[in-house]
């Protein structure tokens, strides 16, 4: 499994570019985390678990020598990486046990003698968070021993439902007509037995049965398990709630690889699925709209790209894009997409673009 990192920065360029140079000189690093505020993070870091935390010292409210002590006290085993423009702090920083400090403007070659020395330690240290269960995409459960098998796709559908439903109790009714919707009732509740042996035995076989538990009240999840689908929705709400929500917008599109349980064909899915891709294309047109408000053009045009990519009906998206176009002065591009929008409705829903994009259209012909 990857080395996984936060990065903690209360200036964005200085976040974006320490982010560019781990994806160019550290590839097996997943940044799972990029924050401005030290609250945010703490308040997920016992979700995030992460190996590493590169930390800014001078931050304003509480610094980053009082956040890296708040973070150790919550993960013993993190290393701290502090980044800073000010090497007098450097005394103060190896009191909190530091594992390196570098010093900005970054220098690929330092960072990635830090990197290398980080691998060291962590390949030598029991991990973190040691179990990771993604559902954008596809279901997997990696483990320390690979991921999880499945007896069959009927064991691996009923892990999903149960997932999915974390938290509450089984409704026996609901999950047998879900999973068995033509079978007779005594049939299906002995499928369901068998199926949940399977799965109890495949958590024993991966020793990960304290951390992922099937109970008669449904599947239990110790803290130290990642779930993507879940940490997806934290951020989503998490954004809602910021000043600056673009960290928060941009982690949760980082997750978003997938469509939700998209390697499998279960209609008890289908309109989970639907309400997360939605949830998706909102936080692509917010964040391309904080791109656009701070002059990042370049930046929002990939996200609203994006979005049509995955829903080429989403007329939001195309309304953004024409605004885009228009205010860059790249007046052919908006009427393009315009009438190639357009002609796609035209051919596929017997219907025309709403008013305010014609409105749009209209005042770009002038």
């Amino acid at each position: 499994m990857p080395m996984t990192a936060v990065l903690i920065d209360d200036e964005q360029p200085a976040l974006d570019e320490l982010q560019a140079l781990l994806r160019a000189h550290a590839a097996d690093l997943q940044v799972v985390g990029c924050y401005r505020y030290p609250e945010d993070l703490l308040a997920q870091t016992a979700r995030l678990r992460p190996d590493v935390a590169f930390v800014d010292v001078a931050m304003p409210g509480m610094d980053g020598l009082t956040l890296a002590r708040q973070l150790q006290q919550q993960l013993p085993k993190i290393a701290i990486v502090f980044v800073t423009a000010h090497a007098g702090y450097a005394v103060k920083a190896f009191d909190c046990a530091a594992e390196d400090y570098l010093l900005k403007p970054l220098q690929p070659r330092r960072l990635a003698t830090t990197v290398e020395r980080l691998r060291a330690r962590v390949d030598q240290s029991p991990r973190q968070s040691h179990i990771r269960i993604t559902t954008f995409g596809g279901l997997q459960v990696q483990t320390p021993n690979g991921p999880l098998t499945w007896h069959s796709s009927k064991t691996r559908e009923l892990f999903a439902w149960l997932l999915h439903h974390h938290g509450t109790p089984i409704n026996r009714e609901q999950l047998l007509d879900a999973l068995h919707p033509d079978a007779a009732f005594s049939r299906a509740e002995s499928r369901f037995y068998n199926d949940s042996y399977h799965i109890r035995k495949s958590l024993e076989s991966a020793d990960v049965g304290e951390c992922i538990r099937l109970t008669k009240l449904g599947l239990e999840l110790s803290a130290d398990v990642f779930w993507d689908k879940a940490h997806f929705g934290h951020l989503v709400s998490l954004a809602a709630r910021q000043q600056d929500p673009l960290p928060s917008l941009e982690q949760a599109i980082d997750l978003y690889q997938g469509d939700y349980l998209a390697d499998a064909q279960w209609l008890w899915a289908d309109p989970f699925r639907e309400r997360l891709r939605l949830q998706y294309q909102a936080a692509l047109l917010s964040a391309a709209t904080e791109h656009q408000r701070r002059g990042q053009s370049q930046q929002a045009e990939i996200l609203l790209l994006t979005a049509r990519e995955q829903d080429p009906f989403n007329e939001q998206a195309v309304i953004h894009l024409v605004e885009l176009y228009l205010q860059d002065n790249r007046r052919p591009h908006a009427l393009s997409l315009y009438h190639g929008y357009a002609q796609l409705l035209a051919d596929e829903l017997q219907a025309e673009p709403g008013s305010k994009l014609r409105a749009l259209i209209t005042a770009a012909n002038r």
